[in-house]
């Protein structure tokens, strides 16, 4: 199925197969999951963004469940943006770095990142696939 966006008043409209939901934000989202060297590449990153880009990043590391994560403050050096634990039920605003707490699973549902406890399953842990689908079926 195409959608198309129509003109009205100088802005676009979706048609009415595909309204926007309430809860859509007016600004992007950018999803990033690393692991090792993980931590190197979102640095360089930040490093080189104006802090000033309109979008809200939330980073997702693959964490040791049983250690204090630094993220957050070795982040908050290189860009002059917000960097911040996630916390639950935060509402996202742009120019802002969210980062996954340890032993934590997120969500990104109604323009707010939910947190949930990491499962004990010996199963793999996968934060992003989780944060990925999360923010694709509501962003």
């Amino acid at each position: 199925m195409k959608i198309k966006a129509a003109k009205v008043k100088g802005k676009k409209k979706l048609p009415s197969k595909r309204q926007p939901k309430s809860h859509d934000n007016p600004f992007p989202v950018v999803a990033i999951g690393g692991s090792a060297g993980g931590l190197e590449a979102i640095t360089e990153l930040l490093r080189h963004l104006s802090p000033v880009t309109g979008m809200a990043f939330i980073y997702v590391q693959h964490l040791s469940p049983e250690h204090k994560s630094l993220l957050t403050a070795l982040l908050a050096k290189v860009t002059t943006m917000k960097v911040q634990d996630v916390k639950d039920k935060v509402l996202m605003v742009p120019n802002n770095v969210y980062v996954i707490p340890p032993d934590k699973e997120i969500r990104a549902t109604n323009g707010h990142l939910k947190l949930t406890p990491r499962p004990n399953s010996p199963k793999v842990n996968l934060p992003i696939d989780l944060l990925f689908t999360t923010l694709a079926e509501t962003h």
